[in-house]
């Protein structure tokens, strides 16, 4: 039996589609899941088996409509318990939702952004104005939102950005020529960096954009925004009387070993690390690795928490799904869509309340935003 003091922080994604961030067909990102402890998750276990599943496991990009409904069923429950989780944070019981969602068009610009504004890349005399964007956010926060409408805009930049993030080494003239449109809209669309886009060494840019093998994750939308996720974790922990510590136990793909790998690198240099002279994270001891979601419940829901989000976010956004369908003729089946939609929207927007109420009670955030 676990101490009421240790938390479980299942994790799951929807919408990735790897480097491909421009995907038209899954235009939003979502990773994250529920954090629990052990008695939630006994009492998780009972209300999954009262809905009585066809399937041993929970995989909501398989479901019917009809099984949708009850998994939604499911997701109210436990948006509801999380209420009660936000009044007490030391309550016997634990369950909250914390994901990240976002455009990946969005990542991809901001992934952008950090990789080119360096000071290491050009004269010194640009350096302190270049290192602001670090520590100074209202000037980062001016800076991505004048290359976000410029880049977005422009499908042809866009393309050359996601470009950038796919070359190889051996590939080096035709992503020069990639740069080179970049680096000219930037010094169209921004202000005060002029000087420096000028001046910048492209080439070791381009060094630093260059796929390597080893470092393959390093494209993926996940690990680009789990450090995120660790800081509301680590801040939960805080704001708790019971100093709870953390595991995480996130779905693996195994076409995708290498994310694993990159696991395994924050588990020895990240977590449960005392020193206070680097950002580390002290409340959470391990993430496991190599897991199977047919194991893991807690997994399972997490897949349904963030594809019945991003599920909806792609029908609010003129979309349709396996579940959603244009032009339904079929009386029975226009109502179930309609009681499906109902549900779909239900959740998503009391999942925001928790996080409002999170921000106003303990300035964490539940739900992130890029």
């Amino acid at each position: 039996m676990e101490s009421n003091s240790d938390l479980h922080f299942y994790v799951d994604e929807s919408g990735n589609t790897g480097s491909n961030l421009l995907n038209e067909s899954q235009p939003f990102f979502v990773f994250g899941g529920w954090l629990m402890n052990e008695k939630y998750e006994n009492k998780l276990r009972n209300i999954v088996d009262y809905f009585e599943f066809e399937s041993k496991e929970l995989h909501y990009k398989k479901q019917s409509i009809g099984l949708a409904l009850k998994s939604l069923e499911i997701m109210n429950k436990m948006i509801n318990d999380s209420m009660e989780t936000l009044i007490n944070l030391d309550s016997e019981e634990f369950i909250l939702p914390v994901i990240i969602e976002t455009r990946k068009e969005d990542i991809l610009i901001e992934k952008f952004m950090y990789t080119v504004f360096d000071s290491y890349y050009s004269d010194r005399k640009y350096k302190e104005n270049i290192d602001r964007l670090i520590y100074d956010s209202d000037a980062k926060v001016k800076l991505l939102d004048e290359i976000k409408v410029g880049f977005k805009s422009d499908k042809s930049i866009m393309s050359d950005v996601e470009g950038l993030y796919k070359y190889r080494e051996e590939d080096v003239e035709e992503a020069m020529k990639m740069l080179d449109h970049c680096i000219s809209k930037l010094l169209k669309i921004t202000e005060g960096y002029e000087g420096f886009l000028k001046d910048i060494d492209k080439h070791a840019v381009l060094d630093d954009f260059s796929v390597k093998d080893k470092f393959q994750y390093a494209s993926e939308t996940s690990t680009n925004t789990i450090g995120a996720l660790l800081d509301s974790l680590e801040k939960i922990s805080n704001a708790s009387n019971r100093n709870y510590k953390i595991t995480i136990y996130p779905d693996s793909d195994e076409s995708k070993i290498y994310i694993d790998d990159y696991w395994d690198e924050l588990n020895e240099v990240s977590f449960g690390r005392e020193s206070e002279n680097v950002n580390m994270y002290k409340n959470i001891f391990k993430m496991y690795t190599k897991l199977n979601s047919s194991e893991y419940l807690g997994i399972q829901l997490s897949d349904v928490l963030c594809s019945t989000r991003n599920e909806y976010m792609r029908i609010k956004d003129g979309m349709y799904t396996s579940r959603f369908k244009k032009n339904i003729k079929n009386e029975k089946r226009k109502r179930q869509q309609k009681e499906f939609f109902k549900n779909l929207q239900s959740c998503y927007y009391a999942v925001l309340c928790i996080n409002k109420i999170s921000m106003q009670l303990y300035e964490i955030p539940t739900v992130i935003c890029f």
